[in-house]
């Protein structure tokens, strides 16, 4: 585990310890544990720059792609007054997602390019305010982690490969509602922005060193169970 995953983890269990107050009304239907099964569709927006060390030469690309990833949520609300409850929770991708895709043609070579990211989780921060007993609206701030690579192939006149993989970190931004269906059962519907911290990586075959950022806009729908 990374220092920043440790000190995420110690801030969490000190906003625990801090908001853990009495509580009654409509905050309490959404105090305790939590789990969610959720399907969320990703839109990938990728800039990679490409710059040769032996010269001048360099360029730059932006491509994306999109597709839909299901993951599981895990997360304890705390009552913190009447209507004001805080979640701190975390959440897993259950599958690889592809955030980006392009074709290009150069010098008769066709070239594809890809980025993937893939072991994806995160910690947030979820405070919310519920305005009835069943439905509550939130923010979401999260600190996200994954491994992303980039592969570049050359497939018609010499056929080339370079995959460049790189753990990568980032902050996320989010909103949405929750509305209980049942005592223990509800729905949640939510979008965040989840941007990556600038990443590089050199090609010792033909010199060229990568350097990539990569932002996801999300709409995630759940369905989870209150304990």
């Amino acid at each position: 585990m990374t220092n920043k995953t440790t000190k995420i983890c110690c801030t969490l269990a000190l906003l625990a310890s801090v908001a853990a107050t009495p509580a009654f009304s409509q905050a309490k239907n959404f105090a305790g544990p939590s789990i969610a099964i959720s399907g969320a569709f990703n839109s990938g927006d990728v800039k990679v720059t490409a710059a040769d060390t032996g010269s001048a030469d360099n360029g730059s690309s932006n491509f994306g792609k999109s597709n839909i990833i299901p993951s599981i949520d895990l997360s304890y609300a705390i009552p913190v007054d009447n209507n004001f409850f805080l979640s701190l929770g975390a959440t897993y991708d259950l599958s690889k997602s592809t955030v980006g895709e392009a074709n290009s043609f150069v010098a008769g070579e066709t070239y594809t390019e890809k980025m993937t990211i893939k072991d994806h989780y995160s910690l947030y921060i979820q405070p919310s305010y519920a305005f009835n007993n069943n439905s509550s609206i939130f923010a979401k701030v999260a600190y996200n982690f994954a491994k992303g690579s980039l592969t570049e192939t050359g497939t018609d006149l010499t056929p080339t490969s370079f995959t460049a993989s790189k753990n990568i970190e980032g902050w996320g931004y989010g909103f949405g509602v929750r509305s209980l269906i049942t005592n223990n059962i509800y729905v949640q519907a939510e979008a965040q922005i989840d941007e990556y911290d600038k990443e590089t990586s050199t090609d010792s075959g033909n010199g060229i060193r990568y350097s990539f950022d990569l932002k996801v806009v999300s709409g995630k729908i759940s369905v989870g169970y209150k304990f």
